[in-house]
């Protein structure tokens, strides 16, 4: 197993530790040297022959600290969400209906991921699952060291106020409300007085092009504009993740690229993991990485370079 030397700063400070360690030791002043020229160390290798004990502690500290982590390039990238073993089965009368059968993911944190398949496929249910809206039959999920299966109803609205934000394919706007209070609901629920929230939320609103429509209901906005009320409602509270169920469903194919370039942008921005589902092959295009979903499996996985 190897660890390469050029993966940022906590590398940097595991060379530092090593070096420490090599000073003052029985060591040759030309063994030294070329401790300070290895760029990929071995596990256990030379370690213990040369006493450097702490060397070894230090790494296995790392690996066990970041077993569910990678790299790419200098950055390290966490895995967010962990899936594995998931099933889900519905019983329709008499009846079994497996929606979703064995079901293996990760994602990574600030990974733009696509949910692909046609109706029927299961793609919906595993959003649910992922969300905390459905339990599964059978696995587990894990988000951000929390096992969705095993929080109640009210960890779960905790974990998602704090953690998820929700773009919905028929916007699922109040009617009552304007355009500046739907998005600021949020926050409320957070317990953000109204000047902070109404603040936060005239921000949102601008950043999404709906300047003029403060003051607008639902009935008031066209559906590309009510669709963007619904994006400046799911990223107002800075969550981790967004995940967002056909978010271009009912728009028009100029809306459609509007749309997607503005949640695009707004996650990459601030590093937020996304989460899409859709049946549209050009919506996946925008992805990081597309997850092929068919009858209730993963078909295959289109990692993106």
């Amino acid at each position: 197993m190897y660890v390469d030397g050029s993966i940022g700063k906590i590398t940097k400070r595991m060379k530092e530790v090593r070096l420490k360690s090599l000073e003052g030791s029985s060591i040759s002043d030309e063994r030294r040297k070329e401790y300070r020229n290895v760029r990929n160390v071995r596990l256990g290798e030379t370690l213990c022959d040369c006493g450097v004990f702490l060397l070894l502690r230090v790494y296995n500290a790392f690996i066990e600290m970041h077993d569910t982590n990678c790299c790419r390039g200098d950055k390290i990238l966490e895995n967010i969400i962990e899936i594995s073993g998931v099933r889900k089965v519905y019983r329709v009368g008499n009846e079994k209906v497996v929606a979703l059968d064995n079901i293996d993911l990760t994602v990574e944190k600030g990974e733009f991921c696509c949910l692909l398949g046609t109706s029927g496929s299961g793609k919906s249910t595993l959003l649910n699952l992922m969300a905390g809206l459905e339990k599964p039959t059978r696995g587990q999920i894990r988000i951000k060291n929390e096992y969705m299966e095993k929080l109640n109803e009210k960890k779960l609205a905790v974990f998602r106020q704090n953690n998820i934000g929700f773009v919905f394919q028929s916007y699922n706007l109040l009617p009552a409300l304007t355009a500046l209070e739907n998005v600021s609901l949020p926050l409320a629920f957070k317990g953000i007085p109204r000047s902070i929230r109404d603040k936060r939320a005239k921000a949102m609103l601008e950043a999404v092009g709906l300047t003029s429509q403060l003051k607008r209901r639902p009935s008031q906005m066209s559906g590309g504009q009510q669709q963007r009320v619904g994006i400046a409602r799911a990223f107002v509270g800075k969550p981790e993740i967004v995940f967002a169920d056909e978010p271009t469903g009912n728009l028009d194919s100029k809306t459609t690229r509007e749309v997607m370039e503005l949640i695009t942008s707004m996650a990459r921005k601030h590093n937020q993991t996304l989460i899409i589902v859709t049946h549209d092959i050009t919506i996946a295009a925008y992805a990081d990485k597309v997850i092929h979903i068919q009858d209730g499996n993963i078909e295959k996985v289109e990692i993106k370079q």
